[in-house]
């Protein structure tokens, strides 16, 4: 229940099917292969979100830590997020997830 409202709570920033499927593939933090989490982060989009169309999704870096960036449309509006551990600074949501 407290992660619901959280994840309502930031979705000014991070869209809701965004956050959740981060979460579910991620536990909130980036290990192991990002190619491969990459992957499985867009087949979640899909599966979960109609209404996202993913246009690159790829390992990269933030602030010399590793993190996902992911291009896509999302309602008709095009955006660029770079999704790292804890998605830059929800540690509490990280917790509240697992």
């Amino acid at each position: 229940r407290e992660y619901e409202r959280r994840v309502r709570r930031i979705d000014h920033r991070w869209p809701a099917a965004v956050v959740d499927a981060f979460y579910n593939v991620t536990g909130g933090t980036l290990q192991g292969d990002l190619a491969v989490l990459a992957e499985r982060l867009r087949r979640r989009l899909l599966e979960t979100d109609s209404r996202t169309r993913v246009l690159k999704l790829s390992p990269t870096t933030a602030g010399g830590r590793p993190a996902l960036e992911l291009e896509a449309e999302m309602r008709g509006d095009r955006r660029t997020l770079v999704l790292s551990d804890h998605l830059g600074e929800h540690e509490e949501l990280t917790k509240l997830h697992q």
